[in-house]
């Protein structure tokens, strides 16, 4: 364990012993299969105890142990660090260089007798990925942590065709808006106008690995951060420098899932407040909406969630 000015660490050498050493059948048999290398996943999230204290957290977990040991109870703590906020200048000043090499690419460990190379990959919620590896996140036209897809504007989005009544009002599809000019000459030529873009192809365009669609490099990005005018939002150059590859960086399905519980709840309220009669007045909207709630909440405290109203 060392200590900083700011908190402490444990080495990553001896959390993946604690790891390996909790699941010595599963070396072994890996072993005996002729796989050499040791995934570990580095996972990093700011959190608040209590109302005044901001922490920065950083835990290891076994990827080859599989999907079962990587919820919390099963991850090994590295590191504990107080912070006064959440951000890329606090980060890069409270993370200390010592703590950011211990993940340096290459590495090798003796586990129960055999030499295996040690791979790490990173784990993190949008913004601290953002933060940690130098993007503009939201603040840029090109958002995404993994590939360059443009944010469109709200004037090119406009409300899809309801194909039935299920779906909602605010269903968006992104259309580009039509010019007055559909084709113009060039050099003798007519060009044709870009196709429509919809909900159903634009993010077949686009993908996290593949570089012909738009998947981010960690080559490009210290290119575009040298450059005069760094484009596709690289800011700065990564904490980790080129420890971890954007492939290596696991995407947060859990805050896309909660996003989505989001919308659904929202679709589930909506439809129970909801009157049918078309003679209902105003006061029997209001005790709809009550009873809504009244379910919801009955609903959340048999399920250990919360509803507010």
């Amino acid at each position: 364990m060392k200590t900083t000015a700011h908190g402490a660490y444990f080495h990553v050498q001896h959390a993946i012993v604690l790891l390996t050493s909790s699941n010595i059948e599963l070396i072994r048999e890996l072993r005996r299969s002729g796989i050499s290398t040791l995934r570990f996943r580095l996972c990093q999230d700011g959190t608040w105890i209590g109302k005044n204290l901001n922490c920065f957290a950083s835990s290891l977990g076994w990827i080859d142990a599989g999907s079962k040991t990587q919820n919390a109870l099963n991850l090994v703590p590295l590191a504990f660090v107080k912070i006064p906020k959440e951000d890329r200048v606090n980060l890069q000043e409270y993370m200390t260089d010592e703590f950011i090499q211990m993940f340096a690419p290459n590495q090798t460990m003796t586990i129960d007798g055999s030499q295996f190379n040690i791979k790490f990959t990173y784990s993190a919620d949008y913004k601290m990925v953002y933060q940690v590896m130098g993007l503009a996140g939201v603040a840029s036209a090109h958002q995404c942590n993994w590939c360059k897809y443009q944010k469109m504007t709200l004037a090119n989005i406009g409300p899809s065709e309801k194909k039935n009544d299920d779906e909602d009002d605010n269903d968006y599809t992104i259309k580009r808006q039509p010019s007055k000019k559909r084709t113009r000459k060039l050099n003798g030529k007519s060009k044709v106008a870009s196709p429509q873009i919809t909900r159903e192809n634009v993010f077949k365009m686009w993908s996290a690995f593949d570089v012909s669609k738009g998947a981010r490099t960690l080559a490009e990005h210290y290119e575009q951060v040298d450059a005069h005018k760094p484009q596709f939002g690289y800011k700065e150059k990564p904490l980790f420098h080129k420890f971890f590859a954007y492939e290596d960086i696991v995407v947060d399905l859990l805050h896309m899932k909660l996003r989505v519980c989001d919308a659904l709840l929202k679709h589930a309220m909506k439809l129970a407040c909801e009157v049918t009669d078309e003679n209902s007045t105003h006061e029997d909207a209001k005790q709809q909406m009550r009873n809504a709630f009244t379910f919801f909440k009955e609903h959340a405290k048999q399920n250990g969630a919360g509803v507010s109203s």
